[in-house]
C-alpha cells in the first residue's frame, strides 16, 4: 500500500512538473486503405489462388508454400502496413523504446520504456526493477534532453 501511495504520488509531481506540450493526435496514421485495393492492375488477368489438392498431401510430399499466394487485396495491405510502420519509426528519437539496464555480470538490473519523439523534444518514460531481482520499485523518467551521447 505504501509503495502504491508513493508511485502515485511520484506520478503526481512528475504530471504537473513534465513537458508543457499538449497531446495531439500522431502525424502517421495507421494504414487506410482508399478505394478498391483488391482489384487487380494492369494488363496480366488475375491468378486464381491453389486449386484444392484431388488426393491427401503427405508433409514429406509437399514442396511448395503450405499457404495460397495472397490475393492482390492482402499484397496492398500489407504493403501499406508496413509503409505506416516505417512512417511512425521515422518519427522517433533514437532512445525510442524498450530498454534493459544490466550490471557489469550481465544481469538486468532495470528496464526502462521511453517515448523518445525525436527533433530535440524531452524524453520521457518509466522504469520498474527486473522481477526476477526479488525487489519491486517502478517511477517515472523525464523530461530529459539528449546533447551528443549527453542526456541530462
Amino acid at each position: 500500500m505504501i509503495v502504491l501511495l508513493t508511485v502515485l504520488a511520484f506520478q503526481m509531481a512528475y504530471s504537473q512538473g513534465g513537458s508543457a506540450e499538449e497531446y495531439q493526435a500522431p502525424v502517421v496514421r495507421p494504414f487506410e486503405p482508399t478505394g478498391a485495393i483488391d482489384a487487380a492492375q494492369g494488363d496480366a488477368p488475375p491468378t486464381s489462388a491453389r486449386a484444392t489438392p484431388d488426393r491427401p498431401v503427405t508433409v514429406d510430399g509437399y514442396q511448395r508454400s503450405y499457404e495460397a499466394p495472397q490475393s492482390d487485396g492482402e499484397v496492398a495491405y500489407q504493403r501499406g502496413v508496413i509503409q505506416a510502420e516505417m512512417n511512425a519509426d521515422a518519427l522517433s528519437g533514437p532512445l525510442d523504446g524498450t530498454w534493459l539496464v544490466r550490471d557489469g555480470a550481465g544481469r538486468t538490473v532495470l528496464r526502462l520504456v521511453l517515448n523518445d519523439r525525436g527533433g530535440g523534444r524531452p524524453v520521457e518514460g518509466a522504469w520498474m526493477t527486473d522481477p526476477a531481482s526479488g525487489r519491486h520499485a517502478a517511477g517515472v523518467i523525464g523530461p530529459l534532453t539528449q546533447d551528443g551521447a549527453r542526456i541530462t
